[in-house]
């Protein structure tokens, strides 16, 4: 009797454990059909969305004017910009259909000497942005080739293509002269200065400085010669150079605003006579009853600097244009006297040429 009692219980206990675990792995199955289900879900919505973005970016895609290659590009002048704008993209090649790399590409109008310049890539192409509407002309400049073309027209938002061809010249070696100008007082960029190049061989075309200051122009080599820089209320500068390379950098090139004439036999100034002797620039006279001569300024002192600005980079008549100015202004030349330094301080006058 015990026995059949304790087989029946084994039993009822085996089927409980079967039970429980049957429940339990019903609720499992539910567990990760639901988790099935959410994923079903989430991927449907998630395709959805694609789709939609997918959709709306093909109709971007059908609606791009694009450009037919990506460039890197040196720039020089950044483009123009507002009112109806387009772009000019281009590539140079040689005769071999080579490309040709780092050629200066100038880009100008009949209405404006100098619009914009680019630097030709490793790939011969170059590229304007934002260019305004109207008829162009590029001036292509090349180790030993150069090259021009007229009448591009840059339509509104479209992109202008350009395939040059450029013949090679081995007898004429090209130097790329580029600069950059500023206010010697302010240290500010100049724009819409006048840069020329003047040489033994050639005499280059005017360029004008852009919104940075910068320029650049193309010479043969070599040959000695002088870059002119002249600018309205600046004196005129002048610089040597000796062309006998591919590129010449002058960066920073300080004008100085002032005028040196003396207009009815007078002038605003401090009544001094100066000159450039060995790099230095000496006081040679001191007018009495001037200024200069009441500020304690003699003979033989050398100024080395004004309003403490160094002043070795100038030419004496720029030297002269800083120290003159209006009447009861002040200036302060230091000046070097045997071993010692001095700051003298002086109200310019008007000083009458006798």
């Amino acid at each position: 009797m015990k026995r059949i009692i304790i087989s029946v219980s084994v039993v009822a206990i085996l089927l409980i454990i079967v039970l429980i675990f049957r429940g339990s792995e019903e609720k499992s199955e539910k567990v990760i059909e639901g988790q099935k289900d959410r994923r079903q879900r989430e991927s449907m919505r998630l395709i959805e969305r694609d789709g939609k973005e997918i959709e709306r970016l093909g109709l971007a895609i059908k609606n791009l004017k694009r450009i037919p290659f990506n460039i890197n590009q040196k720039t020089y002048e950044a483009d123009k910009k507002g009112g109806e704008v387009g772009s000019i993209v281009g590539v140079i090649t040689d005769e071999n259909n080579s490309p040709f790399k780092g050629c200066i590409v100038t880009l100008s109008s009949s209405g404006t000497p100098f619009v914009a310049a680019r630097r030709s890539d490793m790939s011969g192409k170059f590229f304007f942005d934002k260019v305004e509407v109207g008829e162009y002309r590029i001036r292509i400049q090349c180790e030993n080739a150069r090259t021009e073309r007229e009448g591009i027209l840059v339509d509104k938002d479209k992109v202008t293509n350009l395939n040059i061809t450029v013949r090679k010249e081995e007898r004429i070696n090209i130097c790329i002269i580029s600069g950059s100008v500023i206010d010697f007082v302010t240290r500010n960029p100049v724009e819409g200065a006048k840069v020329v190049f003047e040489g033994k061989n050639e005499k280059s075309s005017e360029i004008a400085t852009d919104s940075l200051g910068r320029f650049n122009i193309s010479v043969t080599s070599p040959q000695r010669g002088r870059i002119i820089i002249e600018r309205d209320e600046y004196v005129r500068k002048t610089i040597d150079v000796e062309v006998n390379q591919k590129e010449i950098v002058l960066n920073n090139i300080p004008i100085v605003k002032g005028n040196i004439s003396n207009e009815g036999g007078r002038y605003q100034g401090i009544g001094a006579a100066l000159v450039e002797r060995n790099g230095e620039f000496v006081v040679v006279q001191v007018f009495e009853n001037t200024p200069a001569y009441k500020s304690g300024l003699k003979s033989g002192d050398k100024i080395i600097k004004v309003n403490g600005m160094d002043v070795n980079s100038l030419r004496l008549e720029e030297l002269i244009a800083l120290i003159r100015g209006d009447e009861r202004t002040n200036v302060v030349l230091t000046i070097r006297r045997g071993d010692g330094i001095e700051n003298l301080q002086i109200v310019r006058e008007t000083i009458e040429i006798k």
